[in-house]
């Protein structure tokens, strides 16, 4: 299972923190030019506004920043797990349980439908 040393491998990658560095870039410019062309800018704008100068000032600290987080994301706990569900789903259900498209179950065949 992917760990938190492989996360941290990954965000420290020469390749994958330039590759992140310049995509954390290219963004905070597209979105310093929307929001300058709003017409009304709000709060939360203005704080985006903030973190996107902030990040061209100074994109390797960004770029880092990014980086980390992007990279944990990459190995999520429990990855070993939702693969084993998704490949078993519905294996250990009973066979009575199934249902054919559009039966509802004894209890409902005699009821005016209500839909």
């Amino acid at each position: 299972m992917p760990t938190l040393t492989a996360a941290a491998t990954l965000a420290v990658d020469p390749v994958f923190l330039a590759r992140v560095t310049a995509a954390v870039q290219r963004i905070a410019v597209e979105q310093s030019n929307l929001i300058k062309a709003m017409p009304d800018i709000t709060q939360a704008d203005k704080i985006r506004w903030l973190l996107c100068r902030l990040v061209m000032t100074d994109p390797p600290t960004y770029g880092s920043r990014f980086a980390w987080a992007i990279a944990s994301l990459a190995f999520p706990h429990g990855v070993d797990d939702q693969q084993h569900h998704a490949q078993h789903a519905g294996a250990d259900a009973h066979p009575s349980h199934e249902l054919v498209a559009g039966d509802h179950g004894e209890h409902q065949r005699d009821e005016p439908y209500q839909g």
